[in-house]
């Protein structure tokens, strides 16, 4: 697996560390998916002004360059397995650049009793990018 891993202390690797300790504890989360990568930056202690949106587009595009993402980044995307849906998630890193398959932390969104999970997520059509600072 390729791997952009965050740098150790660094906001990316706190966003990362605080959704891991979600997953370890099972912490339900209700809400969207939306709603879970917002309670894990709140966890991480990245406010609102700790945060800085390095792209955003439209559903229907145009898209952000893949080359763009870092760890621990809130990205929305096109969910290619669900009509019609956009989704949140914290980006991992890589599996394969050159296929747009990333390891992702997500939450299934709603109201669903469970707690976040890792996933592997085709990332086509990315039109929005948060990244904590």
């Amino acid at each position: 697996m390729a791997s952009l891993a965050a740098p150790v202390g660094s906001p990316g690797a706190a966003v990362i560390s605080a959704a891991v300790a979600r997953i370890k504890n099972a912490t339900i989360q209700s809400g969207s998916c939306y709603d879970f990568v917002q309670a894990v930056y709140t966890d991480a202690g990245i406010t609102a002004k700790q945060r800085k949106q390095i792209f955003i587009g439209k559903r229907v595009g145009p898209y952000a360059q893949a080359s763009e993402l870092k760890a621990g980044d809130w990205i929305y995307y096109d969910h290619l397995y669900a009509k019609n849906a956009d989704h949140s998630v914290i980006f991992v890193a890589w599996i394969s650049f050159g296929n747009r398959t990333a390891l992702v932390i997500d939450y299934a969104g709603g109201n669903r009793p469970e707690s976040g999970r890792y996933r592997i997520a085709d990332l086509y059509k990315i039109w929005g990018i948060t990244r904590p600072l």
